[in-house]
């Protein structure tokens, strides 16, 4: 049986951007930079964006998201490649992942309830289950 996960992108794309990354790393890696650094202004950027969705601007919500996200790469690549990586810095990352991701659909939550809509509070229920959901993982 093959152990060929989902994907939403290409392993192509993936695998592009993965190596994308790699002359930035390598530059914040000669500057002795902590990869938990990253795991932090991760989670930081994730509760911008998250303040930015409850305040009804899903641009910058959604930029907060990507910064986050982009950090939440970099800090896995520079442990790896520094020799930094730890069971410890595994779990400090993997658990701010889970805070960030219940800002964010915190954040989305707070905007949708706003409105005294059916469609609306369907929406909030899904992004709340979407949020249990995330958690679990």
């Amino acid at each position: 049986m093959s152990k060929k996960g989902f994907t939403l992108l290409p392993t192509a794309i993936k695998d592009l951007f993965i190596k994308s990354i790699d002359t930035p790393v390598d530059f914040i890696i000669r500057f002795n930079v902590h990869p938990n650094f990253f795991t932090i202004l991760g989670l930081i950027a994730s509760a911008i964006g998250a303040v930015f969705y409850a305040m009804g601007n899903l641009i910058g919500g959604g930029a907060g998201i990507l910064i986050g996200g982009i950090c939440d790469t970099f800090d896995g690549k520079i442990a790896r490649k520094s020799g930094r990586s730890s069971k410890f810095g595994a779990l400090f990352d993997s658990s701010l992942d889970r805070y960030a991701e219940f800002m964010m659909f915190l954040g989305i939550m707070a905007y949708l309830i706003k409105f005294n809509d059916p469609l609306y509070t369907v929406t909030t229920v899904v992004a709340f289950l979407a949020l249990n959901g995330s958690i679990l993982v």
